[in-house]
């Protein structure tokens, strides 16, 4: 995460600790089918170690994609937003079809031991989307976080991927994305000071 901040989007897929979540059940033993943990895999493709991580990460990134993916989120109430992922390849691409998925994930969880990072606490499997080149698809998901991320929103974080439309995996990510409190909207402006309800009074304006 720290050599890769913007090219990286890592997510922590919890099992049987307490920090599991139906998503990531389905992610580990249907889509994965592994009967162990810990593992890391990258790009949905390679089963990565500690050791061939910096490794595995540069041979996914040279690999070209005509997919780009973008993310959002307004807010609906003092515990929940619309998050928006606007999915478009790019004029010289080729039409694709693909998964998306939505993920709520809140940092520094599990506070100890200290060294977890970017917790998965829901995932939304969003369907297949088809996408022509040249054009764009916009798909929203409400997201109500959990005490645990409203407790702490600074640490609150949101993730997308698209993939191949498979059941079960490897399966090719086209493209990934994540954005950080305070959650701007890609088309509208976000006033956030924290999930307060009520007026804009005394709220900040986060540019889009």
């Amino acid at each position: 995460m720290l050599a890769n901040p913007d090219t990286l989007v890592s997510v922590w897929i919890h099992r049987s600790d307490g920090y599991q979540i139906p998503w990531g059940d389905w992610r580990k033993s249907v889509f994965y089918h592994y009967g162990y943990v810990p593992y890391t895999m990258i790009d949905a493709t390679i089963q990565s170690s500690s050791g061939m991580f910096q490794t595995h990460i540069n041979q996914r990134l040279a690999v070209p994609t005509d997919v780009t993916l973008s993310l959002g989120a307004t807010e609906i109430d003092a515990g929940s937003v619309m998050v928006s992922a606007e999915v478009c390849v790019e004029p010289t691409g080729t039409t694709t079809a693909m998964n998306l998925h939505i993920l709520d994930v809140l940092d520094y969880l599990p506070t100890s031991p200290t060294w977890y990072r970017n917790c998965a606490r829901q995932g939304f499997q969003l369907g297949t989307i088809t996408v022509a080149p040249g054009t764009c698809v916009g798909v929203q998901q409400p997201v109500v976080f959990g005490s645990d991320s409203l407790a702490r929103p600074a640490d609150i974080k949101i993730a997308g991927f698209v993939e191949e439309p498979l059941d079960i995996g490897p399966g090719e990510v086209y493209q990934a994305a994540m954005i950080s409190w305070p959650l701007a909207a890609t088309e509208h402006p976000l006033y956030s000071n924290g999930l307060e309800s009520g007026t804009i009074d005394g709220w900040s304006q986060v540019a889009p």
